[in-house]
């Protein structure tokens, strides 16, 4: 029976409950819900991935009877429903059982029931359903700070619906640009400034193939800064004028002074003083008309 008060931290309520799969002859059910209700060690691991205080991931995720309940229902649900081929059931299964999770910050269990709908997906050659899982899957890896397996996750993604014969739609392709930039940004901040510059091409790739200028522009801008600090000054004005043009094309003005701040610094660097003043000049001028105070002021100061 269920313990005192609804409460299911008890062992007799989790053994009941776990039972209850056996008796009604779901031996799958039993083993995940037994995984579930024993899995001791997710949260050390969340904690020393992303600095989240889980110590209590366990007896959150299985706060009261009814959640024990609503889990073994979820999964008797989708055992039943794959011996008659009913994928759809199946994968709405776990994926309820997945975001139940994720609301609890339990990325272990998270990614456990994602990788079931993921292989549920494929089973049942659902190229949207293995689309959506890889998104989810991604996106919590993203959570997890685990960026390479996240943008492999994305890129999956991205290249099933470029194959359900759509353009690489805007969440897909906006997941990788973030994806990419922030992996490019940690590596930057190791010092590894030739692994950012890869990850910064990957992510412009996927803006020219969205067509977002926006996020072209923000590219070339990442990648005229990280070629700066690699002290390549050519390669780092060439992607500074490259932005430069994108702001002028979409008439983005405080933008635009933005990348003529930033040529003013690759010319100096570079030792082209004449180049570094025009720019300069021109991002005071473009700081006035705009009435950017502090742009102004940056500009004379320089």
């Amino acid at each position: 029976m269920p313990g005192k008060d609804g409460e299911s931290e008890s062992i007799a309520d989790k053994y009941f409950v776990c039972t209850e799969c056996l008796v009604e002859g779901n031996v799958q059910s039993f083993v995940d819900l037994f995984y579930l209700t024993h899995s001791q060690d997710s949260a050390k691991e969340e904690q020393s991935q992303q600095q989240a205080v889980l110590k209590e991931e366990s007896t959150t995720s299985f706060a009261t009877y009814d959640v024990l309940q609503f889990l073994k229902n979820k999964l008797t649900e989708a055992e039943v429903a794959q011996r008659e081929g009913g994928y759809d059931v199946v994968f709405e299964s776990f994926m309820e059982t997945a975001k139940h999770f994720k609301s609890k910050s339990d990325h272990k269990r998270v990614i456990y029931f994602l990788t079931k709908c993921l292989e549920v997906a494929r089973i049942s050659q659902d190229i949207a359903r293995e689309a959506e899982a890889n998104e989810m899957l991604g996106l919590t890896k993203e959570e997890m700070g685990q960026l390479k397996e996240a943008i492999q996750y994305h890129e999956a993604h991205r290249d099933l619906v470029v194959s359900y014969g759509r353009d690489m739609n805007d969440q897909a392709g906006h997941n990788l640009i973030r994806a990419y930039r922030r992996l490019a940004e940690e590596l930057q901040k190791q010092g590894d400034v030739e692994g950012s510059i890869m990850y910064f091409q990957k992510s412009l790739k996927s803006a020219i193939d969205m067509g977002d200028q926006e996020e072209e522009g923000k590219s070339y801008r990442l990648l005229g800064s990280a070629y700066l600090l690699q002290q390549e000054y050519d390669l780092s004005a060439s992607n500074f004028h490259k932005f430069l043009s994108i702001c002028q094309e979409t008439q983005d003005r405080v933008s635009e002074g933005l990348a003529c701040s930033h040529l003013a610094t690759a010319y100096e660097a570079k030792g082209d003083r004449a180049s570094s003043i025009k720019f300069l000049e021109e991002y005071y001028e473009i700081a006035l008309s705009t009435g950017e105070l502090n742009s102004q002021r940056e500009a004379c100061g320089r």
